[in-house]
C-alpha cells in the first residue's frame, strides 16, 4: 500500500514537466472563477465560459508537439497557446448565448477530433484506444471533481447547522464560487491530467466492456436496426412522410454502431463479425431515410443554422459509411478529417458559414413566403438569439403540465410543486401584440422563436420545444409546450 502511494505521488509530480501549459491554465481558471464573484469585470467571466475551449486548445496541441519528430518550433507554439486567454478576455463581448450555441459545442467537438488525431494513431484500433482513454479520463476527473464539491459543500452546511454559525449565512455565494474555483477550475483539471499520463489503458481486453458489448450493446443495436428498417417498410407501403425526429434517431444509431465497430475492433471480439463486415450497407436505408427527411424540412421551411449542421452531419455520415465500405485501415481518422474540415468551413468562415447561409435563406424570402400557414414544432435549439440569460443568478429546470379543470392555464413544476402557471391566451396575446402581429394574421418564420420565452422583471422562462397550432376551420392560434422549460431567476 505504501509502495502504491509513493508510486502515485511520483505520477502527480511529474504532472508539471508533462503539461506545464495545461498546469498553468488551471491555476488561471481558478483565479478568474473567484475574480468573477469579487469583481464586477467582464474579462474574468469571458476566460471562464471559455475555459473548456482554451484548455481542450492547449491540450491538444501538446499531444501534437510530442507526437511524431519533436521540433523546437512546435513546442513553442504549443506554450504560446496558453496565451490564447489574453485575446478572448479582451476581445470576446458576445457570450450571453454561448452556453447554448451550435458553435461553441462544435469548437468543442472539433478540438476532441483534434486530440485524438494529433496523438497519430496508426489504425483503427489505436485511434479508438485514444478516443476510449480520452473519454474516460474526462468522465473520471468529472465524476470525482462533483464528488469533492458535493462533499465539501456538505461540511460546510454540517458546519453551518450545528454550530449556529449565523455569519456564515451572508458568505454562502462566497463560499460556493470559491469551491466551484478550487474543484472544478483546479482539481478536476488535475485530475484529467493524470488521468491522460497514463498510457494504454484500453490496450487490454476488459471483462466488464466485454459483457456490455455482447449481451446489452450489441442486442440493442440490432433491435434498433430491425426497428429502422420496419419504419422504411411502414413509409413506403403508406407514403407517408417521416417524422421530424427521424433525424436525430438515425444520426444517434449510425454513430453508435460505428462506435461499436471500434471497440469490438479494439477489444478484438470474435462476436458479430458478420455484422460489421457488412456494416455500412446495413446503415445505408437509414442514411438515405436522414437525407429524405432533412431535404424535406428543408425545402418546407427553408434554412437554419441548426439545418446547415444537419446537411453537415449527413455528409460526414455519407463519408463515413463510403469509406467503411472497404476493409482497410485509417477510415476513423480520415472520417475525422472530413468532420473537422466541414465543421470548420461552415462554423468559422464568413460568408458560408451556418448563420450566414440562415440570413441569405431568410432575406431571399418575401413576408408571404416565409409564412407556413400550419402546425409547426420550434424547439429551443433551432434558434440562438432568444438565449440572452445574462444577469440572472439561478437556474432549474421545470416540466410542464396542464390543468384538468381548465385547458386554458398550463403550471410548470418542479417535482410536486407549481413554480409557474401561465395562460396560454395571455401569452399568445401578449407575443402578438409585442411583434405587431394579429392572431388571424398569419405569422412569419423569423417570428416563431417569439413563443419560446416568457418574461418578467426578475425572471426569464425558455421553453425547449413547443408546437404552434391552428385548428381546421378555425383561426385561434395555440400553443402546446413539450418536453422541459429553463426557468432562471435574478
Amino acid at each position: 500500500m505504501v509502495s502504491k502511494i509513493k508510486q502515485f505521488l511520483l505520477s502527480w509530480k511529474e504532472l508539471p514537466s508533462l503539461f506545464p501549459a495545461e498546469m498553468g491554465l488551471s491555476v488561471l481558471f481558478l483565479v478568474c472563477t473567484i475574480l468573477d464573484f469579487e469583481i464586477e469585470n467582464p474579462i474574468p467571466d469571458r476566460i471562464v465560459h471559455y475555459s473548456p475551449i482554451l484548455f481542450l486548445l492547449t491540450f491538444s496541441l501538446n499531444i501534437w508537439q510530442k507526437s511524431g519528430e519533436s521540433k523546437r518550433w512546435k513546442r513553442i507554439v504549443y506554450l504560446l497557446s496558453s496565451l490564447m486567454f489574453i485575446p478572448v478576455g479582451l476581445l470576446c463581448v458576445d457570450i450571453n448565448s454561448m452556453a447554448f450555441s451550435n458553435s461553441y459545442m462544435v469548437t468543442l467537438f472539433i478540438l476532441l477530433l483534434l486530440t485524438i488525431i494529433n496523438s497519430k494513431p496508426s489504425d483503427n484500433r489505436m485511434f479508438m484506444q485514444r478516443a476510449c482513454q480520452f473519454i474516460e479520463a474526462t468522465l473520471s476527473a468529472l465524476v470525482l471533481s462533483a464528488i469533492t464539491y458535493l462533499l465539501v459543500v456538505s461540511i460546510y452546511h454540517v458546519i453551518y447547522s450545528l454550530f449556529d454559525l449565523q455569519d456564515l449565512a451572508s458568505q454562502t455565494s462566497r463560499f460556493y464560487s470559491y469551491a466551484e474555483g478550487i474543484v472544478f477550475g483546479g482539481w478536476m483539471v488535475q485530475l484529467f491530467l493524470f488521468f491522460n499520463s497514463k498510457e494504454e489503458i484500453f490496450s487490454k481486453k476488459n471483462k466488464i466492456m466485454g459483457i456490455l458489448f455482447r449481451f446489452i450493446l450489441m442486442p440493442v443495436l440490432l433491435v434498433y436496426t430491425f426497428i429502422f428498417y420496419l419504419y422504411i417498410v411502414r413509409i413506403i407501403i403508406s407514403s407517408s412522410l417521416p417524422q421530424e425526429s427521424i433525424c436525430s434517431m438515425a444520426t444517434a444509431f449510425i454513430f453508435s454502431s460505428y462506435l461499436l465497430k471500434g471497440i469490438k475492433l479494439m477489444q478484438q471480439y470474435p462476436a458479430y463479425s458478420l455484422y460489421f463486415k457488412y456494416i455500412s450497407w446495413i446503415n445505408l436505408p437509414t442514411l438515405l431515410l436522414y437525407w429524405f427527411s432533412a431535404m424535406y424540412r428543408i425545402n418546407e421551411y427553408g434554412w437554419t443554422e441548426a439545418r446547415v449542421y444537419l446537411v453537415v452531419f449527413g455528409l460526414i455520415m455519407t463519408c463515413l459509411i463510403a469509406l467503411f465500405l472497404r476493409n482497410r485501415e485509417h477510415q476513423f481518422q480520415q472520417s475525422g478529417y472530413v468532420a473537422i474540415s466541414l465543421l470548420a468551413l461552415i462554423t468559422y468562415i464568413p460568408g458560408i458559414s451556418a448563420k450566414d447561409i440562415e440570413r441569405y435563406s431568410q432575406q431571399g424570402k418575401s413576408l408571404m413566403e416565409e409564412v407556413k400557414r400550419e402546425n409547426v414544432h420550434i424547439t429551443l435549439f433551432d434558434y440562438n438569439e432568444i438565449r440572452n440569460i445574462d444577469g440572472y443568478k439561478s437556474f432549474e429546470i421545470l416540466s410542464p403540465s396542464y390543468s384538468e379543470n381548465k385547458d386554458d392555464r398550463v403550471t410548470f413544476s418542479r417535482g410536486d410543486s407549481v413554480v409557474v402557471s401561465l395562460s396560454k391566451t395571455e401569452l399568445i396575446k401578449n407575443k402578438l401584440q409585442k411583434n405587431g402581429l394579429k392572431e388571424t394574421s398569419m405569422i412569419p418564420e423569423k417570428d416563431y422563436p417569439i413563443f419560446l420565452s416568457w418574461k418578467t422583471d426578475s425572471t426569464l422562462m425558455l421553453f425547449g420545444h413547443i408546437g404552434l397550432y391552428w385548428e381546421k376551420g378555425e383561426e385561434q392560434l395555440d400553443i402546446k409546450f413539450y418536453g422541459n422549460a429553463y426557468y432562471f431567476k435574478k
